[in-house]
């Protein structure tokens, strides 16, 4: 791991992360690199250690945050690749991503171990695009790929037989979140809705159990992107607001029949202070969220939220 890090607490980046603010029942902290336009946030484990990716017009830098104590460092990128991104952690420090060939168009999935060491893989049935979202406590990794129809498929992957599942037939599939237990949650749109209603082609959050069952749903009603999992089936994920029509986050637990209408009052969903945009990506067993959200500028943003 680079030996860059940055105490993120101190008073120096009040700019880049300003005082704690409780909000909707939770505390929101904002996280990034000094000097790079937007970040984003994808996955935290149960130490607090949090993954993503800050950006500029010319260079991204993945990196882990420990939230226990507010710092944050560079992780080296996977050497002979044009770009390292990372995307998930386990609690053992395993992370998963995507790294961009030197061919500058096609990308593969990575497994890194604690240790730094880069494992690359791709779907057999990848046209040119994998990448791994997340990663369990038993190694299990989940992702997308793309197919022939230039949508995206998702899959669990398991790097001891080396074998691919894919998950959810649909139109578009993205498969992210994973807990101990193997229950994967993404979502999916389909080209006729699959279940009766007369909106074809809207999104669905969908939750995978280890037996391979599905379970459809959708909040209130809207279009629904679940993204994290913990290990009592908590999922966290995003929404649209039916009254402002602003994407907010939320955390219910998981259904468990199918096609689904869960229904969260609107002064629950999650907003980070004054974003239009509020997109949670991982949930730790104690209940703390990672995510994105969008800044005045229209930038994304990483951001960490402790419930109170």
């Amino acid at each position: 791991m680079n030996k860059k890090s940055w105490l993120l607490a101190s008073l120096a980046l009040g700019v880049l992360i300003g005082p704690t603010v409780a909000y909707a029942q939770y505390s929101f902290e904002q996280i990034g690199i000094p000097g790079q336009n937007s970040t984003q946030v994808f996955a935290i484990n149960d130490s607090g250690d949090a993954v993503g990716n800050s950006f500029d017009p010319d260079s991204s830098i993945p990196f882990l945050y420990a939230s226990m104590d507010g710092t944050l460092e560079e992780i080296m990128p996977a050497a002979d690749y044009l770009a390292t991104s990372v995307l998930g952690i386990n609690d053992a420090g395993i992370i998963v991503g995507g790294v961009t060939n030197l061919d500058g168009i096609s990308t593969s999935a990575f497994i890194r171990s604690k240790g730094g060491e880069y494992t690359v893989f791709s779907h057999p049935d990848a046209v040119s695009q994998t990448t791994a979202r997340g990663v369990n406590n038993k190694g299990l990794v989940t992702g997308t790929r793309d197919t022939v129809n230039n949508t995206l498929a998702g899959f669990l992957y398991d790097p001891k037989t080396r074998t691919f599942t894919d998950l959810v037939t649909s139109f578009f599939s993205i498969a992210h979140g994973i807990n101990s237990r193997g229950v994967v949650v993404g979502d999916a749109r389909f080209l006729v809705d699959p279940c009766g209603g007369p909106d074809d082609f809207q999104r669905y959050g969908w939750v995978r159990e280890k037996d391979g069952s599905i379970i459809l749903f959708r909040v209130n009603g809207q279009s629904t992107r679940p993204r994290g999992v913990n290990d009592a089936g908590m999922v966290a994920g995003s929404t649209i607001d039916p009254f402002t029509f602003q994407e907010k986050g939320f955390v219910i637990k998981a259904p468990e029949s199918n096609c689904e209408s869960v229904s969260v009052d609107p002064s629950e969903l999650l907003q980070f202070p004054g974003s239009d945009i509020t997109i949670p990506e991982g949930i730790t067993n104690s209940g703390d969220i990672v995510g994105v959200f969008s800044d005045e500028l229209f930038n994304f943003q990483g951001f960490i939220a402790r419930p109170q």
